[in-house]
């Protein structure tokens, strides 16, 4: 009897242990996307908001802060006729280069210094220590963060190109219009040299490093693109029979994305590429559009997906699959590289062809639109904008006289 109430007891006990301490639910399957992009580690280069041309080596543009919220222009600073685009580097200071002077100027455009002995047609890059390399149409010059002549280093023809890039060591890389290519160490001297006939060597040439930094992509006159191993400083392979005229954008895999061809044509039917690192194609999309400016890059976001713009935004997933299309107003074209934010915003700066109106439009990740701005001022919008950390929007204009600086907030 004892026995058996005990075993009562026990079964009870046991019973309300259950009870109160019920089993806990099974874990939900966790998503994983698996083209979520990351800061790539670059070394040579500043930890800022916005060190380089389109962000970082591999000029994919995206940032990681948001975005402006208001869409409305704070000032137009008056900085010389620009060709090129907007750096930021350390302690919320930024730098343009004009065609008779270089600028460093804060987040509210007030200039803090001006050089008025240098011209550029190109973007600089600010290095970790915040050195900021400057290429010139008469080769490339170093500048301490004061203002500070540090050297020069004259080419052997001029260089035009948009930008240049750095390697994980702090070597640069520009191509000059002789369609050299110019490898560079930090404290000025030419480490080597490569001329290939198809190299482009124009105003719109930029080159973009693989993520592993072993492979420099360079955009050609007669092919796409041209890989270049800088340890065996070779071409590893080429693509496309067509010229290109915008930088490739790269992912955190290697891929490969951009438009071939010439800008005006009369075959309107164009395609958007993804190669591998191994030149191959993962896919690509037909479109129409008989004009496609120069310096148009495309964006990749936090979620690897993948945009462009022509008359229309268009959003791919990694893998090709189209997402959403967003029509642009009749007549309108988009004329700069696209922009991303923290959040996933584009920004797309785009004209109206009819009447020259510039408008700077921020278009959320499901495809809507956020805010519009109209400026029919100036002539053209910059190339290539820049976000600060504080949400600001530097949009530069392309030659454009006087220069003016577009600060959105």
């Amino acid at each position: 009897m004892k026995r058996e109430k005990f075993l009562l007891i026990i079964t009870l006990l046991v019973a309300v242990f259950i009870v109160a301490y019920p089993k806990p639910p099974e874990e939900e399957d966790v998503i994983v996307n698996p083209y979520e992009q990351h800061p790539i580690d670059w070394p040579s280069l500043a930890d800022s908001p916005w060190p380089m041309l389109h962000h970082d080596p591999q000029f994919t543009s995206r940032s990681n802060y948001p975005g402006p919220e208001n869409g409305v222009i704070f000032r137009k600073v008056e900085m010389g006729v620009s060709f090129g685009s907007v750096v930021i580097g350390f302690d919320s200071t930024a730098f343009i280069g004009s065609t008779q002077s270089f600028y460093s100027f804060n987040y509210n455009g007030d200039i803090l210094w001006e050089q008025t002995n240098i011209g550029t047609y190109s973007t600089p890059i600010v290095a970790y220590d915040s050195v900021v390399y400057i290429p010139s149409s008469f080769g490339c010059m170093s500048l301490l963060p004061n203002g500070e002549n540090q050297w020069e280093y004259i080419a052997q023809a001029s260089i035009w190109a948009l930008g240049f890039n750095v390697d994980k060591e702090g070597n640069l890389y520009f191509v000059d219009e002789a369609s050299t290519l110019t490898a560079l160490a930090d404290n000025g001297v030419a480490l080597w040299q490569l001329n290939d006939p198809r190299f482009n060597g124009d105003a719109d040439a930029a080159p973009a490093f693989a993520p592993d930094g072993a492979t420099l992509y360079l955009q050609g006159n007669t092919v796409a693109i041209l890989a270049v191993d800088i340890e065996t400083r070779g071409i590893n392979w080429t693509f496309g029979e067509e010229s290109l005229f915008s930088s490739p954008v790269i992912d955190n895999e290697g891929n490969l994305y951009f438009i071939p061809g010439a800008r005006h044509s009369l075959d309107s039917l164009r395609s958007f590429y993804s190669i591998n690192p191994e030149g191959e194609i993962n896919w690509q999309y037909e479109f129409n559009c008989a004009l496609v400016w120069d310096n148009t890059e495309a964006t990749i976001d936090h979620d690897g997906n993948v945009y462009f713009a022509t008359d229309t935004l268009y959003a791919f997933q990694n893998d090709g699959v189209l997402k959403w299309k967003y029509g642009f107003e009749p007549g309108v074209r988009n004329g700069s590289s696209l922009t991303c934010d923290a959040n996933n915003v584009i920004y797309v700066g785009a004209q109206k062809e009819s009447t020259g109106e510039n408008q700077i439009m921020a278009i959320n990740p499901d495809g809507t639109l956020l805010w519009l701005i109209r400026d029919s001022e100036e002539r053209y919008l910059g190339p290539a904008p820049a976000l600060a950390d504080d949400g600001t929007l530097f949009f530069p204009t392309y030659n454009n006289y006087p220069g003016k600086l577009l600060i959105i907030k």
